[in-house]
């Protein structure tokens, strides 16, 4: 005899706002950090560990890193270990040893590098190893070495990139390599092979990538092939096997992920996966190859959003759930696949699964049967028809399985067969509701 559960969805009229808001943990910071406001907020994550950095605008704007372990937060070295002001702060992780790079305001705001020897903070080469001043600075490490890139102002502000494995600085090809001013810079790694991506002041300030070919710096595909003017943060350019991908503005200035195929830069999924304008775009990828994007959207004040990509679609992984507009955005990926994103003063958040919390409102039943089973299981969710609904299969230890989109049209077969016997969590979604509830596959 087959056993069915029926589960009563109450649905409202802020039900969407409410069950996308519980995607995320609340903030991880849960006790000041800082003694005034933090600004250039940075997240990396090692072995799943959470790392920030931070400037402090109530200590002199010093440069600080943290690490969250044991549900506390704690300082890497001192507090407030720069000498003076840290303008611009970059970080970096090199096999979970933190960098940091900044404009360095007691040595004439050139670029400074230091890092963390296991006791405390050391210089990376002098102190200012740029000739002038910088203003746009990005920081990357591949195999132990580390890649700074900035607007060199020896060559009217174009972009230069130097790089160190812990002693003195040499130049990747030549100084001030773009061919106009730059800046908005992105530093991603196909093996030993550096990509820079920036706004090119040349081509209407739209995005540019070049990468060093082992003897000079190339573009790669249309120089300025954005039709939007490039902004984002310091991570918007990255590569999965060998391939570049690049968060920027599309048509309309919304959030857009192109990907280089050979020849051009060609959007991965539509032009234009935010509501409005975009702001402070980040991209990451986890360890399968979906890539993940997040963005401050116009539609709402520039709150935080994110998305992945999963069979050919963008799929929402909560829209706009910051309480308030959402700058220095950072995002990413955790092994089990969860995102993690850092923004503001000071927040961090997780990316969660949670039963739905029902609101008063016209009811929606949903059907589950038989639970548990060994191959199939029936679904209906009677009160929504003709309707796309995101269904997902995940572990209950917070990785995602499985995941397509269906009309729903009455009952709908959801196939287990590939599934080991255990526990699983299955949920629903759609822009009207959020469902989730434990499956047992036999």
């Amino acid at each position: 005899m087959k056993t069915k559960l029926n589960f009563l969805i109450i649905f409202f009229v802020t039900l969407f706002v409410n069950t996308q808001a519980q995607q995320w943990s609340n903030n991880l910071v849960t006790n000041k950090l800082t003694v005034g406001n933090a600004v250039n907020l940075h997240l990396e994550l090692y072995n799943d560990t959470i790392f920030i950095a931070f400037v402090d605008k109530g200590s002199n704007d010093k440069a600080n890193v943290m690490k969250f372990t044991n549900n506390q937060w704690v300082y890497i070295g001192q507090s407030n270990f720069t000498e003076g002001k840290a303008g611009n702060l970059q970080f970096a992780l090199s096999n979970g040893t933190p960098w940091v790079a900044f404009s360095d305001e007691t040595n004439g705001k050139k670029a400074t590098v230091m890092r963390f020897n296991g006791s405390s903070w050391e210089h990376v080469g002098s102190a200012g190893i740029s000739k002038y001043a910088v203003t746009d600075l990005a920081l990357r490490i591949s195999g132990g070495t580390a890649y700074l890139a900035y607007s060199d102002a020896e060559f009217n502000d174009k972009a230069t990139v130097v790089k160190s494995s812990g002693g003195s600085w040499t130049v990747v090809g030549s100084q001030g390599f773009t061919p106009d001013m730059s800046g908005v810079y992105s530093l991603a790694f196909s093996g030993s092979t550096p990509y820079l991506s920036f706004r090119d002041y040349g081509n209407s300030y739209r995005a540019s990538v070049m990468k060093f070919d082992g003897s000079k710096w190339v573009f790669v595909g249309q120089p300025g092939f954005t039709p939007s003017t490039h902004d984002g943060y310091c991570y918007g350019l990255a590569t999965y096997e060998g391939v570049p991908y690049l968060a920027a503005r599309g048509t309309d200035a919304k959030a857009t992920v192109y990907k280089f195929n050979g020849s051009e830069w060609t959007p991965l999924g539509r032009d234009g996966i935010s509501t409005s304008t975009a702001f402070g775009l980040s991209l990451a990828f986890n360890n399968s190859g979906v890539p993940y994007v997040a963005f401050g959207d116009g539609k709402s004040n520039w709150k935080l959003s994110v998305m992945r990509y999963e069979n050919n679609e963008w799929i929402s992984m909560g829209e706009r759930f910051s309480t308030s507009s959402a700058s220095n955005i950072n995002l990413a990926i955790k092994s089990n696949d969860k995102p993690v994103v850092a923004y503001n003063d000071i927040i961090v958040q997780e990316y969660i699964i949670t039963t739905l919390v029902p609101e008063l409102g016209n009811e929606i039943k949903f059907n589950l049967y038989p639970n548990p089973n060994n191959g199939e299981f029936l679904l209906d969710i009677q009160g929504v028809t003709e309707q796309k609904v995101n269904i997902e299969i995940w572990s209950v230890n917070g990785k995602l399985i499985n995941s397509s989109k269906i009309f729903l049209n009455g009952q709908q077969t959801i196939n287990t067969k590939n599934l080991t016997p255990g526990t699983y969590i299955l949920k629903v979604t759609n822009i009207a509701f959020t469902v989730t509830q434990k499956i047992i596959v036999k």
